[in-house]
């Protein structure tokens, strides 16, 4: 009995795994460092700069507010850290790939200063982790991770693909700055509805 040939990559997952591969696996820990460092320095910003009582309003039905956002990079960077450790250590981190819409059981109960202070942990932790590493440091351990890309359809409209895929650290921490990049367009969006 045969396994079925994996399905084909659209172009645009194509083009997400050349930019991991070209800006982290491939790219010098300094630069890797620095983007990330700038971006989580940019984010957290961003945040302290709104207004606590705002933070927990809908842009729309359905669509998450600030904090829900904040909750969820929260969540899902912090297993990061445990996985970017493992990596730097060579060895594969144990579980599977944290979902991509992953929230805490109750994102609008948490207080908003405590909030912001775990996310600024979780960047301490990552970049503390980098100032560990060198770029002589293997890259041959790996962690699955949930990607998500938006493809464009025949019709126009975008829809999110969803696959997993195996990444080295350096890939890794590209990752976490491109994701919280996403939220930061999403949180601009969010509070300019308003």
């Amino acid at each position: 009995m045969s396994t079925p040939p994996a399905p084909s990559l659209r172009p645009e997952q194509e083009i997400a795994l050349r930019y991991l591969r070209e800006k982290g696996t491939e790219a010098p820990l300094a630069s890797i460092r620095e983007r990330a460092a700038k971006t989580f320095a940019q984010l957290e910003a961003q945040l302290a700069a709104l207004p606590e009582e705002s933070v927990r309003l809908r842009p729309a039905p359905g669509r998450w507010s600030v904090q829900e956002i904040v909750d969820h990079l929260v969540e899902s960077h912090r297993p990061a850290v445990d996985q970017l450790r493992d990596l730097l250590r060579g060895e594969r981190p144990a579980g599977g790939p944290v979902p991509p819409s992953l929230l805490s059981a109750d994102p609008l109960g948490h207080a908003w200063p405590g909030l912001l202070q775990e996310l600024a942990e979780v960047h301490r932790s990552i970049l503390a982790l980098l100032d560990g590493a060198t770029d002589e440091t293997p890259l041959t351990a790996k962690v699955p991770v949930a990607m998500v890309v938006k493809v464009r359809e025949e019709d126009g409209t975008l829809t999110p693909v969803e696959w997993t895929a195996d990444f080295d650290w350096k890939a890794l921490v590209v990752l976490l700055r491109a994701h919280s990049l996403e939220h930061v367009a999403q949180i601009e969006r969010t509070v300019h509805s308003g």
